[in-house]
């Protein structure tokens, strides 16, 4: 009776194990299950692409914008740039030289050279480029446009007049736009004449020249333009030549102020 009483318990122990192991068993099928779908479903999903670590600068040169890339990832040659309005949209490989091209991508060091025509009432132009393959701004700006323009005088007399007497005596001045972004409009120049010189008549190429206020005025001058003044005038010179033509007024920055001024000399 004891020994039966005694395998009616072991029976009912070796059950109970067996169900616990079964139990554990389905637990681990259940979390295996739900991480097996967590994995499917996660994984699956398209998590969009981070966006590149890239700095981009921008500046003006000449009638030039200039896009550099300066430090961080290389770029897809995609990579969109818009200038000003969204019709002015292009991507990078349109003005990248053939050498930053032929590695396939926009690297450290390579510039975009995009070309545009100054309108005086524009002061500032706006500047986003977007990556194509995160969808995303890696570069937001203004760049401030201020247009250049060299502009010089020169003022001579041919020395063979300096000896003739009170006869009459061409003085030269010749305006120049020597270089810059744009045509030089509204150049005022003021010109004196050697002391006792007494004006006589006067021909120019280009402009108005009043001899009673001693201005030459000029309403544009192209780059790499020149224009002559002869002004004629009478009376002995002598070693007098204190004769000056200086712009006083023009439109534009002028990065160079040393030739705005010219003391008349001999040639």
């Amino acid at each position: 009776m004891k020994k039966w009483k005694k395998n009616i318990r072991s029976f009912k122990d070796s059950n109970s194990m067996v169900a616990e192991i079964i139990g554990t068993v389905l637990l681990l099928g259940i979390a295996v299950a739900i991480f097996s779908t967590l994995y499917v479903v996660v994984f699956a999903y398209p998590f969009p692409t981070s966006s590149p670590n890239v700095t981009l600068i921008g500046t003006i040169e000449g009638s030039n914008i200039i896009i550099e890339h300066h430090s961080g990832e290389a770029l897809s040659l995609d990579t969109e740039i818009l200038i000003g309005e969204s019709d002015d949209a292009f991507i990078a490989r349109d003005f990248l030289d053939d050498k930053s091209k032929s590695d396939g991508v926009w690297n450290i060091g390579e510039r975009i050279v995009y070309p545009f025509e100054y309108n005086i009432s524009c002061t500032q132009v706006e500047i986003m480029t977007v990556d194509i393959e995160s969808n995303s701004v890696i570069l937001v700006g203004t760049l401030d446009i201020h247009p250049e323009c060299d502009i010089g005088v020169k003022y001579t007399i041919d020395e063979q007049y300096l000896s003739m007497g009170d006869n009459l005596k061409p003085f030269n001045i010749t305006a120049t736009n020597y270089k810059g972004d744009i045509n030089k409009t509204g150049v005022k120049i003021s010109i004196t004449l050697p002391k006792d010189s007494i004006h006589r008549n006067n021909n120019t190429g280009k402009g108005n020249y009043n001899h009673n206020t001693g201005i030459w005025s000029i309403n544009n001058l192209a780059v790499g333009e020149s224009v002559a003044l002869t002004i004629n005038a009478s009376g002995y010179i002598g070693n007098d030549m204190t004769g000056i033509a200086e712009i006083v007024s023009s439109t534009f920055p002028d990065p160079n102020l040393a030739n705005n001024k010219a003391y008349l000399t001999s040639v």
